[in-house]
């Protein structure tokens, strides 16, 4: 295993023990738990990263980024200290029917001088079912006696499944994230080694903003007639740089709209890096008026600057209330982004105004959120579709009804006049 600083973000392989598979069955129904967790600022030890990819021989292959700097190590009574980390993978139908199909259990340890770089797990089993399925993630600190968990969507029924391709770095280290930047070098392959050549379609759109929640969704239907057309290698040395802003859909038949996308955002994401992001992401908040005069201003910074402070009223609050704002659109970008930031989704406009729910209860299908105490007349309920895009399984639509636009416009005001809003209490 080779060293390499840690400011590169290296990432290890590390060796894995065998798991044992098995069936068995629970009783427990996902739908019906509170997820909040999921959504709220990150308080996990672990923080980490999944990526899934489907090999034709039945096999497939979870990996887990993470850096072990939080987890508790241990002499081993040989003069050293180790952490210990064991990942339990429960495959289940779905969120409603989570009988365990098939798990594994896997285990790895970390020395001093892993802590602080970037560790790449690989978990490697034979599912014994084919279908579209939900991945249940248990990872336990050992020594610290502490156990967090994560739900991954598992796909193994069709071979032209996005989770049969693979993103890689000019290291050939797997992406963890569908987005990249203008200079990352990428490779993708797809798990038939015999095709050598894949189809990728570039595709640029401005998608507008979603409307409030008591509105009318009048946006438009997606038009799948890409901006241009061409072909990528899959031979191990082909690196490709994509420097124009838009999604790439990679594809071995034109015919199927099932493959791949890679996303290219604006410089910076998921973080908000210049002050036409920090205009535009303030959009839900302003009239239009104010935007356009912001917009046409010469020193858009310099009249955000103002913008915040007069809502501030002092440059403490003003801190507070930038801090507290910007921090929900990077932490939307993260959790929410699909063909577009998350910031621009219907859940991370309901997340950015109203701030992380108190209840959130997801389907395979659906999410509900739940701003308040969970079947009271006071709470404010959030409903959300999941929608079938062949870019992405992370898009979802809000289900906008006229109840909401008291609610919308208290929360509005509330950051108006400088009052971070939170819709939990």
């Amino acid at each position: 295993m080779t060293n390499v600083p840690a400011d590169m973000a290296t990432r290890f392989l590390l060796i894995i023990i065998p798991a044992i598979l098995y069936s068995c069955t629970v009783s427990n129904d996902i739908s019906s738990r509170n997820l909040a967790t999921l959504y709220r600022e990150p308080e996990s030890v672990f923080e980490p990263e999944f990526a899934v990819h489907q090999q034709l021989d039945s096999t497939s292959l979870v990996y887990i980024r993470l850096k072990p700097g939080n987890m508790l190590y241990m002499n081993d009574g040989h003069d050293s200290y180790e952490s210990v980390l064991r990942v339990r993978m429960y495959l289940m139908a779905s969120y409603e029917n989570s009988a365990v199909l098939d798990s594994g259990v896997y285990s790895f340890k970390f020395d001093l001088n892993q802590k602080q770089n970037f560790q790449v797990l690989e978990c490697r089993f034979r599912p014994s079912h084919v279908g579209v399925q939900l991945l249940h993630i248990y990872l336990n600190d050992i020594n610290k006696n502490l156990e967090e968990d994560y739900f991954i969507p598992f796909d193994n029924l069709a071979d032209n499944h996005r989770q049969y391709y693979r993103a890689s770095d000019s290291k050939g280290e797997i992406l963890f994230t569908d987005h990249i930047s203008a200079t990352d070098s990428v490779h993708v392959s797809y798990a038939r080694t015999s095709e050598k050549k894949l189809w990728c379609s570039f595709y640029h759109r401005d998608f507008p903003l979603p409307p409030p929640p008591f509105s009318f969704d009048n946006r438009e239907g997606f038009v799948y007639t890409p901006d241009s057309l061409f072909e990528v290698s899959t031979q191990k040395d082909s690196l490709y740089v994509f420097p124009p802003e838009g999604f790439y859909h990679f594809r071995t038949d034109t015919m199927s709209h099932e493959g791949l996308t890679l996303f290219r955002f604006s410089p910076g994401f998921p973080d908000v890096s210049n002050a036409r992001e920090m205009l535009e992401s303030v959009r839900y908040i302003l009239t239009r008026r104010e935007y356009d005069m912001l917009l046409s201003s010469g020193n858009v910074k310099q009249t955000m600057d103002a913008f915040w402070l007069e809502k501030g009223k002092n440059p403490e609050r003003t801190r507070t209330l930038i801090r507290k704002y910007y921090g929900r659109v990077q932490r939307a970008n993260r959790l929410f982004s699909s063909y577009t930031e998350g910031w621009r989704t219907d859940r991370g406009m309901i997340y950015i105004i109203f701030g992380p729910p108190n209840s959130i209860y997801r389907s395979s299908v659906s999410e509900s959120w739940i701003y308040g105490t969970a079947n009271s007349v006071m709470s404010l309920n959030f409903f959300f579709t999941k929608v079938m895009n062949p870019f992405t399984d992370n898009d979802y639509s809000l289900t906008r009804t006229p109840v909401y636009e008291s609610a919308w416009y208290r929360a509005v005001d509330s950051w108006r006049q400088g009052r971070p809003y939170n819709g939990m209490y």
